[in-house]
């Protein structure tokens, strides 16, 4: 800006006023009082923002907002007799976030072992032999597949979406199995397909 002002002969240049720079025309120090009650407080070691990814169990001092729904999904999950949860709801409504840095640290609080987050993916059945590998043999674990509708999007093999499913019965049914619980969070405009190929969220 001031090389263009100073050529239209306007004399805008920044000129010093405290403490300018010897030798120099234009510029000054600049001195911060590190207790000056104007100074803005520290950065954040990490953005409290996480843009399009979702909250997890470590962001929960972070997340705010949703007490009411969290509230409701708790009473509803703490009925013995609900054993699914399916929460449905548009792409970028915080399906993610409200289960996984809302509900599930308040269940794990209550002492229940929370497995690790799976999704689906390309290969649903292998991921969730993955997760169950480490599962106590205690009956009190929650499952989360996140993402439900990747049984759609990225599993192409129909065969395996069955057998995925019938697993997922079979965890629901043993009443002496490793999954006390299972949460799944699906995008409301896959919820269709869903319910057509998968019979399990008819069930819930």
């Amino acid at each position: 800006i001031e090389p263009a002002t100073l050529n239209e002969g306007q004399k805008l240049r920044q000129t010093p006023s405290f403490f300018p720079l010897a030798g120099h025309d234009k510029g000054e120090f600049m001195f911060l009082h590190p207790r000056h009650r104007l100074n803005l407080p520290r950065m954040p070691l990490h953005s409290p923002y996480k843009g399009l990814a979702s909250f997890d169990e470590t962001d929960q001092h972070l997340f705010y907002g949703r007490e009411r729904v969290i509230a409701a999904l708790r009473a509803k999950g703490d009925d013995p007799a609900c054993r699914l949860l399916v929460v449905v709801g548009a792409s970028g409504t915080g399906k993610s976030s409200v289960i996984k840095a809302g509900l599930l640290p308040l269940l794990r609080d209550a002492g229940l072992n929370i497995l690790p987050v799976m999704r689906p993916g390309a290969h649903p059945t292998a991921e969730l032999t993955r997760v169950l590998h480490d599962a106590p043999a205690s009956g009190k674990a929650v499952l989360l597949i996140d993402q439900f509708e990747e049984l759609i999007t990225r599993c192409a093999d129909p065969a395996e979406r069955n057998a995925f499913d019938q697993r997922l019965h079979a965890l629901l049914e043993a009443d002496d199995g490793p999954v006390a619980r299972l949460i799944i969070t699906v995008r409301s405009d896959f919820e269709p397909q869903v319910n057509a190929g998968a019979p399990l969220l008819l069930r819930g």
